[in-house]
């Protein structure tokens, strides 16, 4: 199970050395030396400003020694060569590489250098990391050093106290994560795609869009949804770096397909079919699934109550029925525990 607090990196983007490192009680005494303030997994002070880098310590210049086949104080050859032979693999018995996140989004070692070193020269690409605290002026940048396909937990968590307190999120992180880890392992087929997505809720499924998706025009028709997607949207903009590639719109599917002239060539629908009435499912065939080379349905696939629309979009038969229909080759990808899947939709 992932820690809460765990992101992906590529270790290379690690360069500088907190001065509030080293284990535990090192970082305690060095907080209090420096009359720092550690509030919860919040660090103040001037720490992330640091000028010291990995290439600066003593374990670099040991590590060195190593690789020229002198004498090292460290005994490097074991860790060296069980990640060269098998790779990087975390034991989940012991603690990860513990990194700090500065004010700008800079990633800071705080401990773990011998495996980072050792990562970082034979080329590892990701690694799981730790994240001990962060800057209390942390802006949300940076955020393309952090290779997690879905919104990392503790990234969910810091834009989730933006949100208005009295609106009760809907999608908290820890009941979309296995929706989203799932789905998101079928975006590739939108590489370059100008997307459209529909009913996109407060937003986080735009994390793993944007990984894809050359642009995005979200739809969220629910007032109290849509403010909280404005938020997350503004968060996470460094993942694109351009605020004119992702846009969003607090209107209904209908609203928006009426009264513009889409220019997506993929859509994304995700669970918000069985939603839709049976004037929104015709606008959808006529309006927009012509436009459209991908199609990406996750959806679940449970019985409910009373539907909108006389489709019966919440069963496999019928979601596949509408697809191929209009014209897609479709796969159908179905988690083998939880009761929802993904269709994946793309031209004949």
């Amino acid at each position: 199970m992932r820690k809460k607090n765990e992101i992906f990196i590529d270790p290379k983007v690690v360069k500088r050395v907190s001065p509030i490192g080293g284990c535990i009680t090192t970082r305690v005494r060095r907080i209090n030396e420096k009359k720092f303030k550690l509030i919860g997994e919040i660090l103040t002070g001037s720490w992330d400003t640091t000028k010291q880098t990995i290439y600066d310590s003593r374990f670099h210049r040991d590590f060195l020694l190593f690789k020229s086949g002198k004498k090292s104080v460290y005994n490097w050859e074991g860790l060296y060569e069980n990640i060269k032979t098998k790779g990087y693999i975390q034991n989940p018995n012991m603690r990860s590489v513990e990194v700090a996140i500065g004010r700008d989004g800079d990633i800071l070692l705080v401990d773990g250098r011998h495996r980072l070193f050792c990562a970082q020269q034979l080329g590892i690409k990701e690694i799981p990391v730790d994240v001990v605290y962060s800057h209390p002026d942390y802006n949300f940048g940076n955020l393309k050093a952090i290779k997690d396909t879905i919104i990392p937990e503790i990234i969910h968590s810091k834009i989730a106290k933006k949100w208005d307190k009295a609106i009760k999120p809907y999608h908290t992180h820890g009941n979309v994560k296995q929706r989203l880890d799932f789905a998101s392992k079928h975006l590739s087929v939108l590489d370059g795609c100008r997307v459209l997505d529909i009913g996109c809720n407060a937003g986080m499924f735009i994390w793993s869009i944007m990984q894809h998706a050359k642009s995005l025009i979200a739809l969220e028709k629910q007032e109290k949804y849509y403010k909280q997607a404005q938020i997350t949207v503004d968060c996470i903009k460094s993942l694109w770096g351009n605020n004119e590639k992702v846009k969003l719109y607090n209107t209904s599917f209908k609203n928006y397909a009426l009264n513009n002239k889409p220019t997506c060539n993929a859509l994304v629908a995700s669970f918000v079919l069985y939603h839709m009435n049976n004037e929104e499912i015709k606008l959808l065939k006529e309006k927009i699934l012509p436009l459209c080379k991908v199609v990406v349905i996750p959806t679940r696939a449970k019985e409910r109550r009373s539907q909108i629309n006389s489709l019966a979009l919440n069963r496999e038969i019928s979601v596949r029925k509408l697809f191929t229909e209009a014209g897609f080759n479709v796969k159908v990808y179905k988690h083998k525990v939880r009761g929802y899947f993904v269709l994946i939709g793309t031209r004949k």
